[in-house]
């Protein structure tokens, strides 16, 4: 955990840690006792040399120049003639004292300076790690919210203390807060304010609560590179620390560059999105209207026309011609039927409405009876069936992959000549059942056999009429059935499109 806080140079250090000193010093003194007539005093001094170098070692300064001096008091009281008091007879062993003393002092310096070197790299280390996860985790998420839970949750996790993350509402708004982790102070007025301030400013600020003057939370602005993005908020009540210093506000700093910059990556995304989706939907519109127009239009005037000729003109045509204009209206509304049938289902598909009511049916009965609803589709064309009577039954919604097969069906009819079979083969694969609509019509070029699915994809064919629905609907079907469909040239030309469809799980008594 990485706390915002730098570890100070000297820890508090309490009251065992000087009876361990003045106990250590005892037993250096007992050590050196027996030996006091044995040895030169100037000799015995490094005992308390040793000890002086370990206390500065492995203790902080206070304690180390304590036990130098502690060390010179017991010295001089019982090593140094006259024994047993502090009046030295040899001017040379107050040399002797102040080295001990310059040793201690030194040594401890040094040692807490290279403690500090130490904290520090691992404080920068620390830094550099939590950075790094941040930039890990932020880079998995896009959008906004999931990346202001991020955020929080990562600072709550590396600074072990409460943090809100506030995000303008709309693009130049008032700010409120996106995501917040638990344990962060409720927000109130003062604390809206605050936040919103630090938007408009972009400059850092502290605040401190009514309710208690030591609840201090720390405003930070995400900023890029041309504007504030958001307001970093962290709960700082329970730090044990005064103020924020500068390399904690660094550090800080850093982590929020991190997170602007993620928010701004996010959204110019979506501005980019947004900006393409409207250019789709300007491209769609514009699809649509031109194929609408002609296609609306075409039959229309048909069926005006013909209308008109038997309003109006009724006496002057005979009965053959009446029936022929007849016929001709007839089918060019049940084409503009199927079309505003197209366009709905279409509609129905993107908007995500259309509901799918699957129910087991017999793949021979399902074939035959859509068929008998295209008697017009059909006439003078021959359809040969190759649909074994042991297929599975297949799980189907009747009337929606019916107008799939149709529309299958239909462009077999639009694409193939008159004198070729349309040929409708079915059989088992797997835990599927394949239906494959075959012609004998031009094929399709390779190249776009990918995009044959796409709306208002049609391939480039004199006196084919169409809008280019047909493939994209029945695709939008069979997937809402779990199954799939694709087409691929026949070896000796034609085209075939197969469809797969789950078997039907028949319940066992």
């Amino acid at each position: 955990m990485i706390r915002p806080k730098n570890p100070p140079l000297q820890h508090a250090t309490s009251w065992r840690t000087y009876l361990l000193i003045v106990a250590i010093v005892l037993l250096t003194t007992a050590i050196g006792f027996p030996l006091r007539s044995l040895i030169d005093p100037t000799n015995i001094v490094m005992l308390y040399l040793v000890v002086t170098v370990f206390a500065a070692v492995w203790l902080e300064r206070r304690p180390a120049i304590v036990t130098a001096v502690l060390s010179v008091i017991a010295f001089d009281f019982i090593f140094v003639p006259t024994y047993y008091t502090f009046h030295v007879t040899d001017a040379e062993y107050l040399l002797t004292f102040i080295g001990l003393l310059a040793v201690g002092i030194v040594i401890s310096t040094l040692s807490a300076s290279t403690r500090e070197q130490a904290r520090a790299i691992s404080r920068r280390e620390a830094q550099t790690e939590a950075l790094f996860a941040l930039s890990q985790k932020l880079a998995l998420v896009s959008d906004r919210a999931t990346i202001a839970q991020t955020t929080v949750t990562h600072f709550q996790e590396t600074l072990s203390s409460p943090t809100a993350l506030y995000l303008p509402v709309e693009e130049g708004g008032q700010v409120q807060i996106e995501a917040q982790t638990s344990g962060f102070m409720a927000a109130d007025a003062d604390d809206e304010t605050s936040a919103d301030q630090v938007f408009q400013t972009g400059q850092p600020t502290e605040r401190y609560t009514d309710s208690q003057s030591d609840a201090r939370q720390y405003y930070l602005p995400l900023r890029t590179s041309g504007q504030t993005v958001g307001v970093l908020a962290i709960d700082f009540s329970s730090a044990d620390y005064s103020t924020l210093s500068p390399e904690q506000r660094r550090f800080l700093t850093t982590l929020a560059s991190q997170v602007a910059l993620t928010l701004e990556k996010a959204r110019l995304a979506e501005k980019a999105r947004q900006a393409h989706l409207l250019e789709e939907t300007e491209k769609l519109q514009t699809t649509l209207l031109n194929a609408i127009s002609h296609d609306l239009r075409t039959p229309l005037a048909v069926i005006t026309g013909a209308l008109s000729s038997l309003l109006h003109d009724a006496d002057l045509l005979s009965a053959a011609a009446q029936h022929d204009l007849t016929q001709n209206a007839w089918e060019e509304a049940l084409r503009l039927n199927r079309l505003v049938g197209n366009l709905l289902d279409m509609t129905r598909l993107e908007s995500g409405v259309m509901k799918v009511l699957c129910q087991p049916h017999d793949v021979r009965d399902f074939v035959g009876t859509t068929l008998a609803q295209i008697p017009n589709q059909l006439q003078g064309r021959e359809v040969k069936l190759t649909i074994p009577a042991s297929l599975p039954p297949i799980s189907i919604d009747f009337s929606l992959l019916g107008q799939t097969l149709i529309n299958l069906v239909g462009n077999a009819v639009k694409y193939s000549p008159d004198s070729e079979p349309i040929e409708i083969e079915a059989c088992q694969d797997g835990e599927t059942v394949v239906i494959a609509v075959k012609d004998r019509g031009q094929g399709m070029p390779d190249a776009e056999l990918d995009h044959i699915f796409t709306k208002f994809f049609r391939l480039n064919a004199k006196g084919v009429a169409g809008s280019g629905l047909g493939l994209s609907i029945a695709k939008g079907i069979v997937e809402a059935h779990g199954g799939r469909i694709w087409a691929e040239n026949r070896p000796n030309g034609g085209a075939i499109f197969s469809i797969a469809l789950p078997i039907a799980q028949l319940e066992t008594v």
